[in-house]
């Protein structure tokens, strides 16, 4: 019993690890959509003025 969960295991992790990129992936993508975001918000009134 104990052989099929070790190889499920292994399996598991290479999974996990693509999960881990693809949420570090989103947390830079959400920062710079915040920060362009932040920038924009800044400029429009400038641009305005």
């Amino acid at each position: 019993m104990s052989e099929p969960l070790l190889t499920d295991l292994e399996g598991w992790k290479p999974v996990r690890s693509v999960w881990a990129l693809l949420g570090m992936l989103l947390l830079g993508l959400a920062l710079v959509a915040t920060i362009t975001a932040g920038i924009m918000v800044l400029l429009i009134p400038l641009a305005l003025l």
